[in-house]
């Protein structure tokens, strides 16, 4: 599974945003991703690649790039 491709198409969703018009530099707040949709995002993730994303972490992600970071860390399938 490609968790690039994957983490933009949540991310994509989440924001009612095409997929291929994310960046990994995308901001979060640019899309106007607010916190019950960081939520539902960071589910989702957690749910897609079976990882436990800490409250903490949560709320550390600032972009597009921040979320794939945070997925590959907590072991989930690399790209």
């Amino acid at each position: 599974m490609n968790v690039s491709r994957k983490v933009t198409e949540i991310i994509g969703r989440a924001a009612d945003v095409a997929p291929q018009d994310l960046r990994p530099e995308t901001q979060l707040s640019e899309l106007g991703i607010g916190s019950l949709e960081r939520i539902e995002c960071v589910l989702s993730l957690e749910e897609t690649f079976h990882v436990e994303i800490a409250d903490d972490d949560l709320w550390r992600i600032r972009t597009v790039q921040d979320a794939i970071e945070l997925v590959q860390r907590f072991g989930g399938a690399q790209n």
